[in-house]
């Protein structure tokens, strides 16, 4: 396997180099509390609709400070022991989630990545490459403001089997084999160590958002 390099503050970054451009989706992008606050207040409504003693308030706010503070795992059952919930599954809670309403192109993105990509489009190759359930990262997409967007090409890992999740490297050879592209060639832009460790399996270069963020607002 290739080793790739990870750019660092000590790095720097020659994006001329690449022609290709692999961004992660959320809190990549865009702060996904911004989708999930919407969400949470989607489920709050469904959940107070059959436990009206409930307030829909009080389960939106713990929804989302439970979230802040702890994460996803488990959140429903927290939520479920916290307000002992009633004739609202956790099927229904995540079909909620997934599912919400939001009209499309109503969450921005972070504002240095949106003048980037419009400036940079004809530049680079652009993709996205994100986990999470599919119909949930559709809704998700559909939702954000992002130039092009129906140019960009998404891939969405879970689509291809839970085995294909990032870490991952599929979703790379997935994009060298169907777009023709230069391994060196591509950059993959992520947050957290899952999206590190994909680009390690994968052979390829990877630099965290916020680097790339500071990088681009400085060119």
């Amino acid at each position: 396997m290739m080793k790739n390099k990870l750019a660092s503050s000590d790095d720097l970054l020659d994006l001329d180099k690449y022609s290709s451009l692999i961004f992660d989706l959320d809190d990549t992008l865009y702060s996904e509390i911004e989708y999930l606050k919407l969400a949470y207040s989607f489920a709050a409504e469904k959940i107070h609709k059959v436990n009206s003693s409930s307030q829909k308030v009080k389960l939106e706010e713990f929804l989302i400070s439970t979230f802040l503070a702890e994460g996803r795992k488990n959140l429903y059952q927290k939520l479920e022991k916290n307000f002992n919930i009633k004739n609202y599954s956790v099927e229904n809670f995540l079909n909620s989630l997934r599912t919400v309403p939001i009209m499309e192109n109503s969450i921005p993105i972070n504002k240095i990545l949106y003048d980037f990509i419009l400036e940079n489009f004809q530049k680079f190759k652009i993709f996205i490459a994100t986990n999470g359930n599919p119909i949930q990262q559709v809704n998700k997409y559909r939702s954000l403001n992002i130039p092009f967007k129906n140019l960009i090409q998404v891939i969405y890992c879970d689509s291809f089997g839970k085995d294909k999740r990032k870490p991952s490297p599929f979703f790379i050879d997935h994009i060298l084999n169907k777009y023709k592209l230069v391994k060196k060639e591509l950059l993959f832009i992520g947050n957290c160590g899952t999206d590190r460790e994909a680009a390690l399996n994968g052979g390829i270069d990877y630099i965290d958002i916020s680097q790339f963020i500071s990088y681009i607002n400085l060119s």
